[in-house]
């Protein structure tokens, strides 16, 4: 029998062999035992009324399976799509474009999302932005919200070069870039990679 001070396991069995018999002739280590036995027993009795007590079925009634496409998610505007070509594949890439609440200012901001989010959370921004007279671009990432979820490789060359072809399509050719999070690094490259856009 192992009886290393280290291992935590054959430290309190060794302490429990060299105990000596206590009052009835019981060790240490047969009270270690039953407390063990004890102790998971409560465990699978809390696990049993925990299954017992679940919620009632009205309570779940208002859950239904969410789509991958987020066609059920609300935008705070109206979304198009570009269909676009990447590595061999036939994809579609969503978008909201705002046009400026008010006098117009000639310039357009490109609101870029971050990693796990869409077009749809910048709700807010866009409101603030447009009473400014700003048109406000906000695409959806391939992979993210309304757009195409293909398996392939992503990468922020990538992205930018989808933004581009959006505001290529609107016949934009140049913008205010601002990102949220993984957006911001996408601002970076997009700047980097076509600075006379921004």
């Amino acid at each position: 029998m192992c009886r290393r001070s280290d291992h935590p396991v054959c430290a309190v069995a060794a302490l429990g062999a060299s105990t000596p018999p206590l009052r009835g002739g019981e060790s240490q280590s047969m009270k270690n035992t039953f407390f063990s036995a004890l102790l998971v027993l409560l465990v699978m009795r809390a696990g049993l009324l925990a299954q017992q007590n679940r919620p009632a079925a009205s309570a779940l009634a208002d859950v239904k399976p969410g789509s991958i496409n987020c066609e059920d998610v609300a935008y705070p505007y109206a979304t198009s799509s570009l269909s676009i070509t990447l590595y061999g594949q036939e994809l579609r890439i969503s978008y909201m474009d705002v046009p400026p609440l008010g006098q117009p200012n000639g310039h357009t901001v490109v609101l870029l999302h971050g990693n796990n989010f869409a077009g749809f959370y910048f709700g807010g921004p866009i409101d603030a932005i447009r009473k400014e007279g700003f048109r406000v671009i906000a695409p959806d990432q391939i992979g993210y919200g309304r757009s195409s979820k293909p398996i392939m490789p992503y990468n922020f060359s990538d992205m930018a070069r989808n933004t581009r072809l959006i505001l290529q399509s609107l016949k934009i050719d140049k913008v205010m870039v601002v990102g949220h999070s993984m957006g911001g690094m996408l601002a970076a490259r997009f700047a980097t990679q076509y600075p006379a856009m921004v």
